[in-house]
């Protein structure tokens, strides 16, 4: 608990107001601090901003920093393009189900993503290009975030599933 509370300060001193009293950004820092508090290897965040203040988005990006920091694996689902890839350290877009643009920061710009999304241009798309170096891990963290979704629905149609035996066979 220490921990989110190290995360999250606000969360320290609200500690004791009814739920009902907290902003939405507290709520969002809530949930994130419900999910940290299982050590999980990997989080995912999807569109983790919205709705939300643009100084309560500055302090969870931040936040996000700190958790990868820290050796958790994160996924973020996210529209708001320009603080994602200040975020993150690969980038896989997807459109309509497809990974159609994959690297890292440094060699995607903002206007890459955006014609990515404008367009299923040959050049983008990794199953137009064999070539492409990224497409095996694209697929392989593809594959984790639908796993990390499948356990997310699993949870929530089970909310009384002890944690060593959730998952989708038991």
């Amino acid at each position: 608990l220490e921990m989110v509370y190290n995360l999250f300060p606000v969360l320290k001193q609200k500690r004791n107001d009814p739920s009902g009293s907290l902003s939405g950004g507290q709520r969002q820092m809530v949930a994130v601090g419900r999910a940290l508090m299982t050590t999980p290897e990997l989080i995912l965040f999807d569109e983790i901003s919205l709705g939300l203040a643009p100084t309560t988005i500055k302090d969870l990006y931040a936040t996000i920093k700190d958790i990868a920091k820290g050796g958790t694996t994160v996924v973020l689902v996210e529209q708001d393009t320009h603080r994602a890839i200040k975020t993150a350290q690969l980038v896989h877009v997807m459109l309509k189900g497809n990974v159609v643009l994959s690297g890292s920061p440094k060699e995607l710009s903002e206007d890459d993503i955006k014609k990515a999304y404008r367009t299923l241009s040959k050049k983008y798309h990794p199953d137009a290009n064999i070539n492409n170096p990224n497409k095996e891990k694209a697929e392989e963290m593809f594959k984790l975030v639908q796993e990390a979704y499948q356990q997310i629905i699993y949870e929530r149609q089970h909310p009384y599933a002890s944690a060593g035996s959730a998952g989708a066979g038991s």
